[in-house]
């Protein structure tokens, strides 16, 4: 109604030269006609009178400029605000003094009503409504602006009017635009690309703190300039000190405004205290004459500049995807031309090579050889077995083990003992062969060839068997011979090895089903994620590098999801070492089936490709969480760096425990576990969790300790504490008679590791409770850390023990190892020079933002993505041959640590 009034008194006024009044009226219209530019009008208004001023100008005259409108009064008051009611030709403007501004305390929990007694706002161009320029009657470059101003108040309220030209309107390539904004002074311009380029990034820098948001929208009037409608069109971002966007062509074909809006709080910019927020706050926001208002001047500065060609594009993905396949041709050549070297297998004896069967015995004997009558069948011109202990092994390949641990072998076939097994058939030509299983082993490998081995022919006669004890339980009794001061891997790998490759296999096979039924909702989450981004314009939501992120249809940051493949290159190489070092290994076996058995480290490949599958799973899931980075799917970048180095733990502890090694099933319900505490520290990262995790994180150490330390022999139920209690009274009774020897533990070399085990995991634990939970740090990646650190310690305290035992490390593993330092150490570099943080709120994020580093495409964490893949592939390759010295060595003589 009020605009209509003033239209109706605006046309019935003499189009005169100076101020006309109309006495008559109720509301006196005081018409200033053919207002001047950059003239500052001051005037007191009231509910009597309205002001109205008539501004002309030539578009010629400004063709890279655009009008703003400054409006002050520092009377007004809300309960009877100042209005102001700009019209131009296509288009009407309006707003109130005092502008009011919605603001937030205490962390949005406290909403107030910030007031601004100023208000400066840009005109959109009238071409801008329309694509193309319309004819005018007067004249195609004369345009017109009318302004009213008029207030409610029956008191006197002063004001100021002033409009301008901005003549930096326009921005052109490179050029950097330099200017203040506040939450009533907004800002804009426009920008239209070259028609040689496609694709452009817009970087902003303040050194202000003050939150601000960033908007581009199609060219198109009105323009989305205030705090409450700037987030509802084109794409934005809340930022306080740096940020970048990429802008194409396809989107804003023609052409974009660029929006500036300075926030009347900065509760959208931070992830501080409640307490903090309200001292800056209060700090930020005081109230100033000078000011109008809250004080909060923002310096804004910013650059439009070309982003990368096409060329470059097709360079950098091109070049990254060469590299992993000369990585391919390289790891091949290393491995045919490095490191090769015969492998002297020891070979079994057929028929012609064994003398007339009789009893024999050794002058010299170890603990655990027994000197026995075995049956060995002869089959396809070849004896398999010429021992006991090798009957028994090849009923236990007849029968698998009873229960599930496979801890109880099975010695006997249908009722009958192993040595009845060979006479079970009639087509078998059988032998009877009495030696021990030393003698055949140190004939076939350690003594020279064509010395003859010493027997003796007992009287057999003067023995019986009642005589003595074989201490057979020595042998077949787990409880036994797992609790010897000193073990060998043949103590530990009884059972037969097709058994225990099947338990292996069921990792992968765990593995590839928990990955399908992973991934599939990953997928599915972040495209998500990625088409909200695009519906809604909220850049917020996605934790991108903006200085460095380069679009590729859907997808807004290619690089760092392409950046992943190296990931998944390398572990299909890597299964593809496993599966021919399997195949070469079996096809030995197959002539020579006692070196599954008796020699070298047990060979089991289940876990190495459960390994190759989980660096391609990292792959994948890395990719998909760069699709939107952000805190609610950080899990999905680490989930299987979790897994990888919980498996690498399990194939060190298999290397020489392949018998109590944990099964697939205990192995993936503790990563189940371990990535549910992985989503609570994030979601809920308080000090009551940190102190449960902690509680955890100590009590597992505990477990882990003494299930390594006693080899699995002992048992978690209501007497545990009586047989501590037990224990430590027979210790101290036996240090109070003077047996020092007490204090000694029975295996020193599984103490050393265990205690520094415990000690650097309580050091993990202090500082986490202690520093990271004091300042909310990121518990994902100090989870992640306390898994890595623990598979170092692992690792190098390996292959310390295998020097100190007097194992070599072969050249090749050692090539491994060497590589594999030479990229960890700089791939760390570039993980800890982020460029974005998930932890913090995006703007506080995009501090980290830095420009590309590699071809133009690649940031620092593309570089890391790169080099951590060599780098687990590399030491990957490590576990692979670590053991390669002991491929002819008997695993009676290899100790276990």
């Amino acid at each position: 109604m009020l605009l209509f009034l003033l239209l109706v008194r605006l046309f019935g006024l003499t189009n005169g030269g100076g101020v006309d009044m109309d006495p008559s009226a109720n509301n006196s219209i005081i018409l200033i006609e053919n207002a001047n530019m950059s003239q500052q009008y001051s005037y007191s208004v009231n509910s009597t009178s309205i002001y109205m001023f008539k501004y002309h100008y030539r578009h010629s005259e400004m063709p890279a400029g655009a009008v703003r409108v400054y409006v002050e009064s520092q009377d007004s008051l809300s309960s009877r605000p100042v209005l102001v009611v700009v019209r131009h030709e296509k288009g009407v403007l309006s707003w109130q003094l005092p502008l009011l501004v919605q603001a937030s305390l205490d962390s949005g929990k406290t909403q107030i009503k910030e007031q601004y007694r100023s208000v400066n706002r840009t005109l959109c161009p009238v071409d801008d409504y329309d694509k193309f320029r319309t004819h005018r009657e007067i004249s195609p470059d004369l345009q017109y602006i009318t302004i009213s101003v008029s207030t409610s108040s029956t008191y006197d309220t002063d004001f100021k009017l002033i409009v301008y030209v901005q003549e930096d309107y326009q921005v052109e390539m490179n050029e950097t635009r330099e200017f203040d904004v506040t939450p009533s002074a907004p800002q804009y311009f426009q920008f239209k690309f070259p028609d040689d380029m496609s694709i452009a990034i817009i970087s902003m820098d303040s050194p202000d703190n003050l939150c601000m948001t960033m908007s581009v929208q199609n060219i198109s009037c009105p323009v989305s300039d205030l705090e409450q409608n700037v987030e509802l069109e084109g794409i934005w971002q809340t930022v306080d000190r740096k940020t970048g966007m990429t802008i194409r062509r396809d989107l804003f074909p023609s052409g974009l405004h660029i929006v500036f809006v300075v926030k009347p709080d900065d509760h959208d910019c931070t992830s501080s205290s409640s307490y903090l927020n309200m001292q800056s706050f209060h700090f930020r926001n005081s109230v100033s004459t000078a000011c109008h208002g809250p004080c909060r001047f923002k310096k804004v500065k910013f650059t439009i500049s070309e982003k990368i060609t096409y060329e470059e594009y097709l360079t950098a993905t091109f070049g990254a995807f060469a590299m992993f396949l000369g990585a391919y041709v390289i790891v091949i050549l290393v491995s045919c031309l490095i490191c090769v070297r015969k492998r002297r297998i020891p070979h079994e004896r057929s028929l012609f090579d064994v003398p007339p069967p009789q009893p024999v015995s050794r002058s010299r004997s170890r603990y655990g050889s027994i000197s026995s009558c075995s049956t060995i069948s002869s089959l396809s011109g070849q004896i398999p077995a010429d021992s006991k202990q090798d009957a028994v092994e090849v009923n236990q390949e007849t029968v698998p083990d009873a229960k599930e641990d496979g801890d109880h072998e099975v010695n006997k076939v249908n009722g009958h003992p192993p040595e009845d097994v060979a006479n079970s058939s009639e087509e078998r030509e059988e032998i009877e062969v009495c030696e021990t299983v030393d003698g055949i082993e140190n004939e076939g490998v350690d003594e020279p060839e064509g010395e003859q081995m010493e027997t003796v022919e007992p009287d057999v006669s003067v023995f019986d068997e009642a005589d003595y004890d074989l201490l057979r339980d020595a042998d077949f009794d787990k409880d036994v011979f797992r609790t010897k001061t000193f073990l060998f891997v043949s103590d530990l790998s009884r059972k037969h090895p097709s058994v225990l490759q099947r338990k292996a296999m069921m990792y992968q096979w765990n593995l590839l089903t928990v990955s399908i039924f992973y991934g599939l909702p990953v997928v599915q989450l972040v495209v998500t994620y990625q088409q909200v981004l695009h519906q809604t314009g909220n850049e917020d939501l996605c934790y991108y590098n903006f200085l460095c992120a380069h679009p590729f249809g859907l997808l807004s940051d290619f690089n760092h999801v392409f950046s992943n493949l190296g990931y998944v290159m390398l572990g299909g190489l890597f299964m593809v070492f496993v599966w021919r070092r399997d195949f070469i290994y079996q096809g030995i076996v197959d002539e020579n089936p006692r070196i599954a058995r008796m020699y070298g480290i047990p060979q089991h490949s289940g876990l190495f490709y459960a390994m190759g599958l989980a660096l391609v799973m990292e792959g994948l899931m890395s990719g998909c969480y760069h699709i939107c980075p952000n805190h609610s799917n950080f899990q999905f970048d680490t989930a299987f760096m979790y897994t990888i180095a919980i498996l690498c733990m399990l194939k060190i502890y298999q290397f020489r425990h392949p018998d109590i090694n944990a099964n697939a099933y205990t192995a993936f319900g503790v990563l189940a576990f371990v990535i549910l505490i992985g989503m609570l520290g994030v979601t809920n990262s308080s000090i009551p969790f940190w102190i449960f995790f902690t509680g955890c994180h100590v009590i597992t150490c505990l477990v882990v300790s003494i299930q390594v330390y006693y080899m699995g022999r002992w048992k978690a139920n209501a007497g545990i504490f009586k047989r501590i209690w037990l224990m430590m009274y027979n210790d101290c009774c036996s240090l109070f008679m003077g047996a020092w020897h007490a204090l000694k533990p029975t295996y020193p070399d599984r103490m050393v590791l265990l205690i520094i085990f415990n000690l650097i995991n309580w050091g993990l634990s202090v500082y986490g409770i202690m520093v990271m939970a004091q300042n909310e740090g990121d518990f994902a990646s100090f989870l992640l850390g306390v898994f890595i650190i623990n598979l170092l310690l692992y690792t190098a305290f390996y292959i310390l023990m295998k020097i100190r035992y007097g194992e070599r490390i072969c050249r090749q593993p050692l090539t491994y190892i060497l590589l594999a330092s030479l990229c960890w150490a700089p791939a760390m570099y570039f993980f800890l020079n982020k460029s974005t943080s998930w932890n913090m709120a995006a703007a506080q994020s995009r501090h980290y933002n830095q420009s590309c580093r590699l071809f133009h495409f690649y940031d620092n964490h593309d570089i890391w993505h790169f080099l951590s893949a060599a780098a687990l592939f590399l030491s990957f390759m490590v576990l692979l041959t670590i053991d390669d010295d002991l491929t002819e060595k008997p695993r009676d003589k290899i100790p276990v640590f």
